[in-house]
């Protein structure tokens, strides 16, 4: 049996005045599934998710929520008649009403026992039920932003809405805040779309991944496919440090300063051989390398290496003997992590 997506973005197009903010955007988000939206400041992953929620008016295409038409260039049902959740980057909790009392504000028309019963249950979801007669100004950031999906979920939704929801919390209790919030969602059985600027965040957190740049789709797919198979550099960037380079692709195979290799889907033609530092690894068979710098981060040291006149860097993880700046070194690629040759003429 077919099921039905939650979400269907269709041909969507946006633009202030003259200015063109996406283009011919196409999206899914099936029940159960967690999509992030990724890409820089200004790239239009704000405005879809706006869009998408009601907030604003498509120029073209269709949007389409549990297989019902809500906005096209014609029409757009208002945001509150969308059955959507929504959490923010800011929490917008109201200061003048209790935690229990702001998480069943959105659940009106229902009998006022039904209201407080989804509500502690949403907080209880949220590890808050104990906290349902507090104040907003009570709870710590992170609190306040669990107490903002609580609200989100309360009226039991098919497809919840997040714009940035973790960012402004301090990097410590980011990761615990939103794997705890992920895990919650996907209890749920919600339809999720993730926008977000940061890619360990989309990567860690998301089914698929939607990557743009300048109002466009770059590439849709698993966080690994889009991680270990970019199909562009634009693409590949978005989601960490990207070597790429120059190479030249024949029959025979594809010539790249580790020597002539064979990968599967290569082209001839002039190209770009592009990996992930972490591909790259000290190798007494590969080819000679100088150590231009070196940053120590922990459990990861990162170095930058010339090869002739190519730069790269490359990861060094725990025990590996350390390196230092001007010394020389030998390097190979890994084999069982295979770089992608990317034709010019790409994206």
């Amino acid at each position: 049996m077919t099921i039905d997506p939650v979400l269907s973005v269709e041909g969507l197009g946006f633009a202030y005045g003259a200015r063109t903010v996406l283009s011919d955007i196409d999206l899914t988000v099936d029940p159960g599934e967690l999509v992030a939206i990724l890409g820089p400041s200004g790239s239009g992953k704000s405005t879809l998710l706006r869009l998408i929620a009601g907030l604003e008016r498509p120029a073209g295409g269709r949007i389409a929520i549990g297989g019902t038409t809500v906005a096209d260039a014609r029409s757009s049902l208002p945001a509150e008649r969308r059955g959507l959740g929504l959490v923010f980057q800011e929490d917008a909790l109201f200061p003048h009403l209790t935690i229990l009392d702001n998480v069943a504000f959105g659940l009106k028309g229902l009998p006022r026992s039904e209201r407080r019963a989804r509500a502690l249950d949403a907080l209880d979801r949220l590890g808050l039920a104990d906290r349902a007669d507090d104040w907003p100004h009570r709870l710590s950031g992170g609190e306040q932003q669990r107490v903002a999906v609580a609200r989100a979920l309360a009226p039991r939704p098919a497809l919840v809405l997040m714009d940035e929801p973790f960012s402004r919390l301090d990097s410590a209790l980011r990761q615990q805040i939103r794997e705890d919030v992920v895990a919650v969602l996907r209890d749920t059985g919600v339809g999720v779309v993730l926008v977000t600027h940061d890619a360990e965040e989309a990567m860690s957190s998301a089914d698929r991944l939607v990557l743009m740049a300048d109002g466009r789709m770059l590439q849709t797919g698993t966080p690994e496919a889009c991680y270990h198979r970019p199909v562009s550099v634009e693409a590949g960037r978005l989601l960490g440090p990207l070597n790429v380079v120059p190479v030249e692709a024949e029959k025979e195979g594809v010539v790249t300063p580790f020597g002539r290799l064979t990968l599967d889907g290569s082209t001839t033609g002039i190209g770009d051989l592009a990996f992930r530092p972490e591909t790259l690894m000290r190798s007494s068979d590969g080819v000679e390398a100088r150590v231009v710098s070196r940053t120590f981060a922990g459990a990861v040291t990162r170095y930058l290496l010339s090869v002739g006149s190519v730069r790269l860097e490359m990861k060094s993880f725990g025990a590996d003997p350390e390196l230092v700046e001007g010394q020389t070194v030998r390097v190979a690629l890994r084999t069982e992590t295979a770089p992608t040759i990317l034709s010019r003429d790409q994206p």
